[in-house]
């Protein structure tokens, strides 16, 4: 997580400005929440960004964030002070209950196939009845 220990002060304004509509992935989700979501993750979290918008869409729900980089949880906290926030892997997740949970950009393309399987395992029994990944 050393890369992006050193792109984390940056990454607002210089890596995910304009890359990537968080608009879009809600508008995919929404249609398939069955009922008001209370739990939601969001895994390799960065900054918050994904988890803010989740949280703009549904303000009741708690929102866990869950970052392996030191400096990102640094700036996340900054933006976001009313996200429960853990350091925490892809590998290390240990959601539970989660009626959504989001891994935005291409986090678990740098997993190894057996390592994705163990943490999609992982995902999968973190979530609830009807819970959407």
């Amino acid at each position: 997580m050393i890369s992006f220990d050193l792109i984390a002060k940056n990454y607002d304004t210089s890596v995910s400005d304009g890359r990537f509509s968080y608009l879009d992935v809600i508008n995919l989700i929404d249609p398939f929440v069955i009922s008001e979501p209370s739990m939601i993750s969001d895994l390799a979290s960065g900054t918050g960004n994904m988890a803010a918008a989740l949280n703009e869409r549904w303000p009741s729900a708690h929102i866990l964030c869950q970052e392996p980089s030191s400096e990102m949880i640094k700036v996340l906290k900054k933006k976001h002070n009313d996200f429960q926030v853990e350091q925490k892997s892809l590998e290390e997740t240990d959601i539970c209950n989660q009626n959504i949970v989001t891994v935005t950009f291409n986090s678990i393309n740098y997993l190894s196939p057996d390592v994705l399987l163990q943490v999609f395992q992982k995902i999968r029994t973190g979530l609830s009845h009807n819970g959407i990944f």
